[in-house]
Order: C-alpha cells, then structure tokens, then sequence
C-alpha cells in the first residue's frame, strides 16, 4: 500500500463517523515545476474501511509510508495559544500534542473546555485567512481526531509537521482550501458545495483547473470531482495544490509565525 514515488499529496479530512467516505486523497508528482495530479479517491477506495477509526489507523500508517513527500492535510493542526497554555499546560506545540490529556477527552468534552476558556476566538493564522476557530461547530470532529488520532501518532514516528517539528520525512502541513481558492481569480472560495445545479459554482471551478498554469489534472475526469457534491474532492486537489506550491516556492520550515504553538496554514 506505500506510495514512495508519491511527491505531493493531498488531504480533504472528517471527523465524521463515515469518515472514510467524506475523506478524499489526491495524490501527485512534480515534473519541470508542474503539479501532475495521477489520483484523486475516497479513503474507502483506498482502505478499504469506513468508520473513523479503523480509516484513521490505516491512514497514518499510508501516510508514514510516504518517504520524501510533502502532505498537506485539511484541518486545524492546532488551537487558540490560550488553549494551548491554560488546557494543556503546553508552551511548545510538540508538548501539547503529547499530553495525556488527550486519551481522556472525546470531541464534545475538548469543544465545551475550549469554548470555557475563549469562547470563539481564533488562532492568528485563522484570523490572517478568515478561518473558523478550530472548536468551532462546524470543524471541531476535525480539530480533535486530526490532532489526536493522525498528528500525533505520526509525531511520535518521527514525522517533520511543518513549521512546528522538522524531524523526518515524510514532512505534513497545513492546508485551508478557501483561502488557495481565493487566490485564485478563475476560482470560487464560497458556495461551492452541496449544489444541485448543473451550473454551480462547484462545475465552474472543476473545468477551471485546467487553466492553473502549474497544475495538471488531466487524468483524473472532471465528472468525478463534480460528482461528489460536498465538494471533498476538489479540495484535496486544492489541498495538493497549495502543498505543492508551498514546498517548490520556498522551505516550509523557514516560515516563521506569530504564535508557533497554533499552527500555520500554508495556501
């Protein structure tokens, strides 16, 4: 199941129960400064598992696998520094993903205790990228099993989570499709999900791609990224993308944010 030959993949990530069905790895190569794209699956496909935990399992140990790739991951890799320090007791961002703390808690009890201690607030990369906090409804499945069941066992193997721990390869990151989307004049960063229109903003950016001058799709049909409607597909392509980029225009690690111990999302 290794994938060494592998330069660049992409994750569009869940927290949901039927995670391996919501989650979509596109998968990638770099030739002459160009991202050629040569898969894009559910996790299902892939290994052949549904529930959450089971597919968290088998993905850690494919992406641990992955020699000298770059993959960039779709969630928060980190919470508000307040968190961090008061939650955690943690000034590092390695001691906070360690700590003990994290066998005893389930997603609602880590949401609420964050929620306790600063309500809605952001990390500064979030606020930087208009993000949603990571304890936030919406994301916060995501928040907890990314960090607690994928970051963290692929820590303790030694694996570099740029710009927090360069240890060895391969080397994840993380990724926010909106904000690559946004950078991008031909593609739309809103309502480009759950769409039933044949015209919707999803097809649009979809034959788009096409038109990203260091992006190369063409292998995979553009009716399988359109046909899944939620739209986690197309970010894991977008979620490749901005690994890709962030890897080929300078070295992740040299990136320097304001607060470490939060995260940076590279787009």
């Amino acid at each position: 199941m290794a994938s060494s030959n592998l330069d660049v993949v992409g994750i569009d990530f869940s927290g949901a129960q039927d995670a391996g069905k919501k989650i979509w790895i596109a998968e990638g190569t770099v030739s002459s400064g160009t991202l050629k794209l040569s898969q894009c699956n559910q996790a299902s496909d892939i290994f052949d598992r549904t529930d959450k935990m089971p597919v968290f399992k088998r993905l850690v140990d494919w992406i641990n696998s992955l020699g000298a790739a770059t993959v960039g991951i779709d969630f928060p890799f980190g919470v508000p520094k307040v968190v961090a320090n008061a939650m955690f007791q943690a000034n590092s961002w390695t001691k906070f993903v360690n700590r003990p703390l994290w066998s005893g808690l389930n997603p609602d009890q880590f949401r609420k205790q964050c929620q306790n201690l600063c309500k809605s607030e952001v990390r500064d990369t979030d606020a930087v990228h208009r993000a949603d906090c990571p304890h936030s409804q919406r994301i916060y499945k995501q928040t907890f099993h990314g960090i607690r069941d994928i970051l963290r066992p692929l820590l303790n193997r030694n694996v570099s989570v740029a710009p927090m721990a360069n240890n060895g390869d391969p080397t994840i990151l993380e990724t926010y499709p909106s904000a690559t989307l946004a950078r991008e004049d031909s593609l739309f960063a809103a309502r480009y999900k759950h769409s039933s229109s044949p015209r919707n903003r999803l097809t649009r950016n979809v034959q788009a791609l096409s038109g990203i001058q260091d992006l190369d799709v063409s292998t995979i049909p553009d009716s399988k990224i359109i046909d899944n409607r939620g739209g986690d597909a197309l970010d894991s392509i977008i979620a490749a993308l901005a690994t890709f980029r962030a890897v080929n225009n300078s070295n992740p690690f040299r990136v320097n944010p304001q607060t470490p111990i939060e995260g940076h999302h590279y787009v």
